[in-house]
């Protein structure tokens, strides 16, 4: 299985701990995914314009992923779970954006405001980051389709260089 894929229990039934791939509990609908469009949006050739300093995406790997996890099922039975992102390498003192906005009902031309569009300064190590929407006071509404996304900011003027993923789940009842 490739590194994009990781079980989390967490996702599937609302619980916040990661458990292994291996474990001989866990089933198809437990597997949490990186959802296809994971944008790389970091060059590596020469860059012209305004200078980006001290990136941190200047010293990324070539293989770098940066996935915001949901179920493959799309649905979470919790009001407040503990969300993951994964990253592929130890990242120090950089910016990462997360947000996480209910989407409009099909139809629909409004613009939901965001549950949760924060930017931190973090230093983290690879694997697995959670997000407790407990921490935010964010409780989900059953029935809601949800879109949430983890950036890391590579140049806070040009935000097209920067490293996102972004998922949809939807809250549903147990």
């Amino acid at each position: 299985m490739n590194s994009t894929k990781i079980a989390l229990l967490s996702l599937a039934v609302g619980v916040s701990a990661p458990i292994s791939i291996f474990s001989p509990t866990v089933q198809a609908a437990d597997v949490a995914t990186c959802q296809e469009g994971t944008s790389r949006g970091v060059s590596r050739g020469v860059s012209r314009g305004p200078s980006r300093g001290k990136s941190p995406c200047l010293s990324l790997d070539q293989n770098f992923s940066l996935c915001a996890l949901t179920p493959i099922s799309g649905r979470i039975n919790s009001e407040q779970p503990t969300l993951y992102w994964s990253i592929s390498q130890d990242i120090s003192a950089a910016q990462f954006e997360i947000t996480l906005t209910p989407t409009a009902p099909k139809g629909s031309f409004d613009f939901p405001e965001p549950l949760i569009d924060t930017t931190q300064t973090m230093s983290v190590k690879k694997g697995n980051q959670p997000l407790s929407l407990k921490d935010y006071k964010v409780k989900l509404e059953t029935g809601v389709e949800y879109k949430w996304s983890v950036s890391l900011v590579c140049d806070p003027s040009n935000p097209s260089l920067n490293v996102s993923s972004t998922g949809k789940f939807k809250r549903v009842t147990p």
